[in-house]
């Protein structure tokens, strides 16, 4: 009997801790997030086809503006790309192209037309009537992005008559300088156009409460805005302000130092015979136009890489150039912001 009790007992322990891990690994918290995770998938498994349904009706409502907007992309990448390597050389430029474009880029923008008629702009000279255009968020999205990528044109046209007067109006040691001045120029005015249309945007309400809210909200946009254009303005001013190497003439290199560089009968810039070549302190020539150029971005002698700043500008530090090279370098190249100006 003694024997049987004991039995008993080591079989209702064995059930007590079977019973106490079952009730470890299945407990009643962790079924119900196990439950809630799995109502929560099937409830998005469920969703996916209206989600799907609504992706592909917005796309279909709004299939004009996305054709416009690749359209607008391709073409802008393309023409940006054209102007840079046109910019960067110093003979060889295809003049013929580059004028070609100035039509193409002037027409490209008057077909237009239709998409922007009632941006802000268009109607500067009957203001009674502006305000009270109506239009949905995406009709005011196109519009304005329609207006940006025309500023960018624009932008565009301006370079490629810089590139068409480079060496006549504007000289090959300034090219770069001009750039960045107009780039500077297009993208605050890209980033001041959208601003009319968005306020209007937001302050259209029947309600006072949400008139309220809404003018709140056009208030906090325009502080951004100008914390924008303020972080703008240095383009424009590092482009007139600061001076480059351009401003101080250079050694001219004679004949003779020319036959002295063993091997080196070519710029090492343009790969071409010297045209008007100058001596950099380190005893390195090139082109007048092609250094002048190079040193819009760079600090060093393309050839040893030696410092040769301090040497060439007498009473400019170099942390001064330092703080001009490093500042929008690559806008001195010709090149346009890539960036849309959705608001």
């Amino acid at each position: 009997m003694v024997e049987d009790d004991r039995d008993i007992e080591d079989n209702s322990d064995k059930i007590k801790v079977d019973v106490d891990e079952n009730t470890e690994k299945d407990s009643p918290m962790e079924l119900s997030t196990q439950d809630t995770w799995a109502a929560q998938k099937s409830l998005v498994w469920q969703a996916a086809p209206l989600i799907l349904l609504f992706i592909v009706s917005v796309l279909l409502r709004n299939v004009l503006q996305i054709a416009v907007f690749i359209a607008f992309t391709l073409a802008f990448d393309a023409i940006n790309d054209f102007i840079v390597k046109q910019s960067q050389l110093m003979r060889n430029q295809s003049y013929a192209k580059t004028f070609l474009m100035i039509p193409y880029l002037v027409g490209c923008m008057c077909l237009t037309y239709p998409l922007i008629e009632n941006h802000w702009l268009m109607t500067i000279f009957n203001h009674s009537y502006w305000p009270h255009i109506g239009g949905g968020f995406w009709s005011s999205l196109l519009m304005i992005v329609t207006m940006d990528f025309i500023l960018k044109y624009s932008t565009i046209v301006f370079k490629s008559f810089v590139i068409l007067l480079s060496g006549k109006l504007v000289s090959h040691q300034n090219q770069g300088r001009v750039f960045m001045a107009i780039e500077g120029v297009s993208q605050i005015l890209r980033c001041v156009f959208p601003a009319p249309e968005w306020v209007k945007y937001m302050l259209k309400s029947d309600s006072s409460v949400s008139m309220i809210i809404c003018a709140l909200l056009a208030v906090l946009y325009l502080y951004l805005k100008f914390k924008a254009l303020y972080k703008l303005l240095p383009i424009v001013i590092h482009a007139f302000k600061y001076k480059t190497v351009a401003a101080y003439r250079l050694q001219a290199a004679r004949p003779e130092d020319i036959s002295t560089m063993e091997g080196v009968r070519l710029c090492c810039i343009c790969h071409d015979n010297f045209l008007e070549p100058v001596m950099l302190s380190c005893k390195h020539i090139f082109c007048s136009a092609c250094i002048h150029r190079w040193f819009d971005s760079e600090k060093k002698c393309p050839r040893c890489l030696s410092d040769t700043i301090n040497s060439m500008i007498f009473g400019v530090h170099l942390n001064q150039f330092e703080t001009y090279t490093n500042s929008s370098n690559k806008w001195k190249t010709g090149l346009t912001d890539y960036v849309i100006q959705f608001f």
